[in-house]
């Protein structure tokens, strides 16, 4: 989710591997500021402590600058402070049951600080305010209208709709606030507005409400409308300029127009404009 202010916040969340990016969050938000990418700080003690962290997967930042982290290791959120003070943490055991959540990887915020959670394992999205106090839940397994088979990406857009990539069910649904199904797109295949069944990442452009979705396994990117109409797509597997090898992720940066794209198989991130050409 990304806020209609100027870039403040770039931040990369990397797997086991430090040298595969897999995941990262781009905010706008405050008095213009020309960001560097000079180095300013990090907090990496490794464990299951308060503040401590195990295979960090996703990170989102509320309005306030609190920083969210999908702490995939633990099997919970962290919640920290702009200079990474620990504020709270919650779990998943006592709401998706046992099972749910085993391994959490994406996360994200709406407007009013509330944290949209995919259960993966327990095939429902968990919704939570911004001190972890757990408001409502959705979904089952299934094929149907609301129901998920391997939920995985989400975003927020402009009026607090969420978006889940379905993964197995190779579609994109999308929800109000209180989790209400209002519509979904997508199938199985390589065609335009199609997906494969590993499609992690997905961002709204907070400007159009237009959302993005990556597909790992048909390495590229694919651009839509918010009630699901098929825009563009770019992309296929490579090494080079606008290829990709198993892209994991999409941010959003609306204010300068770009769009960022972790190229996980490729170490890289690789960034382009708001209406990139089209490929394959």
């Amino acid at each position: 989710m990304l806020f209609p202010f100027l870039l403040l916040v770039f931040t990369i969340i990397t797997n086991s591997d430090p040298i595969k990016p897999t995941g990262f969050f781009v905010q706008a938000q405050g008095h213009f500021k020309q960001v560097q990418d000079s180095f300013i700080k990090k907090w990496d003690s490794q464990g299951a402590g308060n503040g401590q962290i195990s295979m960090p997967h996703s990170i989102d930042i509320d309005l306030a600058g609190n920083v969210y982290v999908a702490d995939s290791g633990n099997s919970r959120v962290q919640k920290f402070t702009s200079d990474g003070q620990f504020v709270t943490k919650w779990s998943y055991e006592n709401i998706g049951g046992i099972e749910s959540y085993a391994d959490p990887h994406q996360i994200a915020i709406d407007s009013v600080g509330n944290v949209y959670v995919p259960d993966a394992a327990g095939d429902k999205v968990i919704k939570f305010d911004g001190d972890g106090k757990f408001i409502t839940k959705w979904g089952i397994e299934g094929t149907g209208n609301g129901q998920f088979r391997k939920p995985h990406g989400v975003a927020v857009d402009s009026a607090d709709n969420v978006y889940i990539t379905d993964m197995h069910n190779s579609r994109v649904q999308k929800f109000d606030s209180g989790g209400n199904f209002i519509t979904m797109w997508g199938t199985e295949g390589a065609k335009e507005g199609q997906f494969s069944q590993v499609i992690p990442g997905i961002d709204a452009d907070y400007s159009n409400d237009d959302v993005y979705v990556v597909d790992k396994e048909g390495a590229n990117v694919q651009k839509f409308s918010s009630s699901g109409k098929f825009i563009t797509k770019w992309g296929y597997e490579g090494g080079g300029d606008g290829e990709f090898k198993e892209p994991e992720d999409v941010a959003v940066n609306s204010m300068m127009g770009t769009i960022y794209i972790t190229d996980t198989g490729n170490s890289r991130i690789q960034l382009f404009g708001i209406n990139p050409q089209k490929q394959g």
